[in-house]
């Protein structure tokens, strides 16, 4: 009997190992398959098919998909429009399609400067031909190409505007309009373009209505990153009335637009050398020699202009620790703010360290915390960035008390994090204190309690317990005695 029970034993723990193994497996496999889907790349074409579905739901899915697709997204729009060029309706089908989606979204005028895609689900809901289909389809990706925004999604927007002869001119047009200058540097790109006539005759309507042959003007209105990108694109298309403008940003302030700017005067080679010698003897206060070529020209030009920013830099470091050894620290910060605004990649620890010390004798909270955090930002890896983020953490907590909110935890993990923050510990200290007597104060009435329920109890244990009656003395009769 006892082997039975054992063999049963045995068998029970087999069979919740198996069935465990097999829980985990299962686990793994349906994780693994979730894992594939979400990591899995958009279906473009499957989910263009469910724009011609007779469940209205899943067309608006579908437009909604294709009209916001993310910016990972790119490579696969570039290759979804390459092969519908391959499968496209005559053209006046395309064009009768386009018109229609144009109506639908209330225009009434061809050349109406709105946005027409919101007339697809309209259209889609009475005709969702192949022609229909496939006008919607591009169209939709066009807005993802818009919304996006960026150099690289917008230079997408000619393979949109070859795909049916000129039926997409209008739109194209309007696509411009919207956009105004940040289409700028797409449009330079589409101008060199030998492969798409609709992409250059768009892209020659747009230099017109932006100017773009005026470089000048042009980087007069625009700054940051579409700048750089417009000063790439002059320089790739090798656009030689921009090389003075392209060489006027090779010593900006913003990182990107001055490597940008660097890299578009290599591009133009031999053809940049004149304004190259212009600039360096116009930058430098002296002519650069003769016998250097483009190239030479531009390494040393480069170098000269970093070491002279490298020097600013160090020269505003000096400064600020001066003014901040003086009490000056306006001085001090406005030194701090000039350097890095000029050469934000030459910040440095020293830097962060600067302002942490002028944060440290800064009396108004909001000041103290905006130095604070911008030493966080440019040495978030630094030794001290802990304690400057406690000393934060310490203003926060300070300022939720001052609304009648106490976060002790908050005042205890500023503390920890700046120990050198004298202000910090006696804030934790004081409330740890308060929090102990507040312990003991609500401790002593719970003893005196106990106390008094015990004596209670013994009293009441007391009383309940019958007293044993009196022992009476055992009279021993003649009778009883034994003989």
């Amino acid at each position: 009997m006892a082997q039975l029970h054992g063999g049963i034993r045995e068998l029970h723990h087999r069979g919740l190992s198996l069935a465990v193994t097999l829980a985990l497996l299962l686990g793994g496999l349906v994780t693994t398959v979730s894992s594939a889907r979400a990591q899995a790349p958009l279906d473009l074409a499957a989910t263009a098919r469910e724009l011609a579905s007779d469940d209205a739901a899943l067309r608006r899915a579908a437009i909604e998909t294709l009209s916001s697709l993310p910016a990972d997204a790119l490579p696969g729009i570039a290759d979804r429009l390459a092969r519908l060029r391959r499968v496209r309706p005559p053209v006046e089908d395309a064009t009768e399609a386009l018109t229609a989606i144009r109506r639908a979204a209330g225009s009434r005028r061809a050349d109406d400067v709105i946005d027409i895609a919101p007339g697809v689900s309209v259209a889609l809901e009475s005709d969702r031909s192949n022609a229909m289909v496939r006008v919607a389809e591009p169209l939709l990706l066009l807005r993802s190409l818009e919304r996006l925004g960026t150099t690289d999604a917008l230079r997408l927007v000619p393979a949109v505007l070859r795909l049916d002869g000129d039926a997409w001119r209008m739109e194209g047009r309007r696509v411009t309009l919207r956009l105004g200058d940040r289409i700028a540097a797409a449009a330079i790109y589409a101008r060199s373009d030998d492969d798409n006539a609709e992409g250059r005759a768009w892209a020659r309507w747009t230099t017109d209505r932006l100017d773009l042959d005026n470089p000048g003007a042009l980087a007069q209105r625009m700054s940051g990153n579409e700048l750089a990108d417009v000063l790439t694109a002059y320089a790739t298309t090798h656009t030689l009335s921009a090389i003075p403008v392209v060489a006027s940003f090779i010593d900006a302030d913003q990182r990107r637009l001055r490597e940008a700017a660097r890299e578009a005067l290599r591009g133009y080679r031999q053809n940049a050398i004149w304004v190259a010698r212009e600039t360096y003897e116009t930058r430098l206060g002296e002519a650069p020699e003769l016998s250097w070529g483009w190239e030479r020209t531009l390494d040393e030009l480069f170098a000269r202009l970093d070491s002279a920013r490298a020097a600013h830099v160090h020269t505003a470091l000096a400064e600020a620790t001066a003014a901040i050894a003086g009490g000056e620290l306006d001085t001090a910060r406005s030194a701090l703010d000039d350097a890095l605004v000029r050469s934000p990649e030459l910040a440095t620890l020293e830097a962060a360290r600067l302002y942490a010390t002028i944060a440290e004798r800064e009396g108004d909270t909001s000041r103290r915390d905006a130095l604070l955090r911008r030493a966080i930002a440019i040495a978030p890896e630094s030794p001290d960035a802990q304690a400057w983020e406690g000393r934060l953490v310490y203003d926060r907590a300070n300022a939720m008390l001052g609304s009648g909110v106490l976060d002790a935890d908050s005042f205890a993990r500023a503390a920890r994090a700046a120990p050198s923050c004298a202000e910090c510990i006696a804030t934790s200290e004081t409330l740890a204190r308060q929090a102990a007597v507040e312990r003991a104060d609500r401790t002593i009435p719970y003893a005196i309690t106990a106390a008094l329920f015990a004596v209670l109890g013994l009293l009441l244990l007391t009383w309940s317990t019958p007293r044993p009656s009196r022992a009476q003395p055992t009279t021993v009769l003649a009778d009883d005695t034994l003989s």
